[in-house]
């Protein structure tokens, strides 16, 4: 995905010119920017999103959805990471960043689906991101 490549692009040469801290860098997004963290994070080469750009489904050509999904990437990811999820159905990152003694913090919010809708999740969300911040 070129949005990730472009964001952790962007944070590499802010850093390397000695605007920004590299270690105080914040990439986020929900849905479709969530996605792009993910990838950003996760694949040293992110340049697909769209199903358009696979060249078939999933059963035709599983190994190329396997080389672009972060899910199967989610070993690389070495940056500290805070994941809120509405109960729809994802990778697991958490677990796989945990089995490599990353930082993860994972929050499920029950009864929600993309595009949360409730107000107290969507504040939670934010508390927990904040707090994440702070610890880190």
């Amino acid at each position: 995905m070129r949005a990730g490549l472009k964001a952790a692009g962007a944070a590499l040469q802010l850093s390397s010119s000695g605007l920004i801290d590299r270690n105080r860098v914040v990439i986020r997004g929900g849905s479709a920017g969530g996605y792009t963290m993910l990838v950003a994070l996760s694949q040293s080469d992110p340049e697909h999103q769209a199903q358009t750009l696979m060249g078939g489904t999933f059963d035709a050509i599983p190994e190329v959805y396997r080389a672009r999904s972060p899910v199967f990437h989610a070993h690389n990811i070495e940056a500290l990471f805070c994941y809120c999820k509405a109960t729809a159905p994802s990778g697991r990152y958490d677990k796989v960043i945990r089995e490599r003694n990353g930082t993860v913090e994972y929050v499920v919010f029950e009864g929600e689906s993309h595009g949360w809708r409730k107000a107290e999740n969507i504040a939670k969300a934010l508390e927990v991101e904040i707090g994440f911040y702070e610890q880190c």
